[in-house]
C-alpha cells in the first residue's frame, strides 16, 4: 500500500493533545475564576478611589451608598466626603449642595434605631462599629430637654 497511515497513532496522538489542552484549559478557567474574585473584593475595599468608571454608586440609594463607602473606608466620614465619593462613583444629582442632601438622609437614618448607620463627632459611622470597638465610635445622643428653641 502506498503510503499507508496509522490512524491509530494519530489517534492516540490527538487523544493526548486533547488531555494536555483540557488541563490548560482547566488551569485557566481557576485563574479566570480567582481573578474574579479578587477582582469583586478590591473594588468592595478600594471604590472610591477606584471610581474612574463613574459607574459603582449609580443604581443605589444614598443611605446603601454611603454604608458600601464607610465600609470601604473604616471610619467615620463627613456628609462632604460621602457625597464626593457618591458622585465619583456615579451618583447623579442636580443639587447644588449635595452634601447637605446626604446629611439630611443620613441624619434621619441615624434618627432610627434599627439603622446601620450612626452620627458621630467624626461624622457618620457605622452602627457595627461601635459594638466591636466602644471608644472609636460614640454616637451622639441628643436628649429631647436639652434641645432649645
Amino acid at each position: 500500500m502506498l503510503g499507508a497511515t496509522d490512524y491509530s497513532k494519530i489517534l492516540s496522538d490527538l487523544k493526548q493533545k486533547e488531555s494536555y489542552l483540557l488541563s490548560e484549559l482547566a488551569g485557566v478557567r481557576s485563574a479566570i475564576s480567582g481573578l474574579s474574585k479578587a477582582r469583586a473584593a478590591l473594588e468592595l475595599t478600594e471604590l472610591p478611589s477606584n471610581s474612574a468608571k463613574g459607574t459603582f454608586y449609580r443604581n443605589v440609594s444614598i443611605k446603601r451608598g454611603a454604608i458600601t463607602f464607610l465600609r470601604s473606608r473604616g471610619e467615620p466620614q463627613g456628609s462632604t466626603e460621602i457625597a464626593r465619593a457618591l458622585i465619583a462613583g456615579g451618583y447623579r444629582s442636580t443639587s447644588r449642595a449635595f452634601y447637605r442632601t446626604v446629611f439630611n438622609v443620613l441624619a434621619a437614618a441615624c434618627a432610627k434605631k434599627s439603622s446601620e448607620l450612626v452620627k458621630t463627632d467624626a461624622g457618620f459611622g457605622l452602627r457595627e462599629w461601635s459594638r466591636t470597638n466602644s471608644t472609636a465610635l460614640r454616637p451622639i445622643v441628643q436628649r429631647k430637654d436639652s434641645i432649645s428653641r
